[in-house]
């Protein structure tokens, strides 16, 4: 049996309870404040389970030395990749089925090449990239990540560090339809905007939700595959929810601009009728 730094941190992880889960991650991220991008990074991705040796030291960490490593003969836009806001870049490490540790036994087993919802998926690369500015849309983030996905044949997910912020980026890839050598990047989902020194409680728990030792929890993972597949369970529950919340804040900022809304008989007071728009 073979032990390295990924076996000791999944069992490390396995055996925190939620709580405690949540505080490291917690920890991880008010590091961001003081720490170089690359440790910063580091540390949240291994709070989260997430490490590996298979990594790249860029020289320069710039856009450029990123580009010379990997944007060779590959279509690339620098306008939509906004390589002019990029501070810093570090390709943190590639995340194999040499990682994936099946908790219940500490087996690791290879990963030979397999379709995966509609795409030939064999591994994660995670990288960090520092903006310049302080504030990003979530389409310009989105631009980016869809950009730095086309240099790799497998997904890309990406942290961003702009201001007092960090945002989380994964892309979905399937094959394409009639060419099975090329894939098609589809929707990129975002976890935007924590406020690494103070985060909110929500940003912690979707975090916690997409360690390693919570989808274990969830979905019990014994190769890549099935890491992949955790990760586009969670992906689409995660999007469900924000287009539920969404549909909430769209209905009750509508309902407060048509004071004409006839509420139930029973809401006869303005606290009764606050209640009334917050929850229909």
């Amino acid at each position: 049996m073979r032990f390295g730094i990924t076996t000791l941190i999944v069992y490390h992880l396995a055996t925190m309870n939620s709580l405690e889960l949540r505080q490291t991650i917690a920890t991880a991220l008010q590091a961001f404040s003081t720490r170089p991008l690359q440790e910063a990074a580091l540390t949240l991705l291994a709070a989260l389970g997430y490490a590996s040796d298979k990594r790249i030291d860029l020289t320069p960490a710039t856009a450029e030395g990123f580009l010379t490593a990997f944007g060779q003969d590959r279509p690339f836009n620098r306008d939509k990749a906004e390589i002019q806001e990029w501070r810093r870049v570090e390709f943190l490490f590639q995340f194999t089925n040499d990682e994936v540790l099946t908790l219940s036994s500490g087996q690791i087993s290879l990963l030979t090449d397999q379709v995966v919802n509609g795409a030939l998926i064999e591994s994660f690369v995670f990288i960090a990239i520092e903006l310049a500015s302080d504030a990003y849309s979530r389409s310009r983030l989105a631009a980016i990540t869809r950009e730095v996905n086309r240099l790799f044949p497998m997904p890309v997910i990406i942290l961003f560090r702009y201001g007092p912020s960090l945002s989380l980026t994964v892309i979905r890839r399937r094959l394409h339809q009639r060419d099975a050598t090329r894939d098609v990047l589809e929707k990129v989902t975002l976890v935007k905007d924590i406020a690494f020194a103070e985060p909110l409680r929500a940003h912690l728990d979707i975090l916690h939700d997409f360690s390693l030792s919570a989808l274990q929890a969830d979905f019990g993972l014994h190769d890549f595959v099935g890491l992949h597949t955790a990760w586009e369970k969670r992906l689409d529950t995660y999007q469900l929810n924000e287009r539920f919340y969404r549909d909430i804040a769209n209905w009750y900022f509508w309902a407060l601009q048509h004071p004409g809304l006839i509420p139930p008989r029973a809401v006869d007071t303005e606290e009764q009728r606050s209640l009334f728009i917050c929850i229909s």
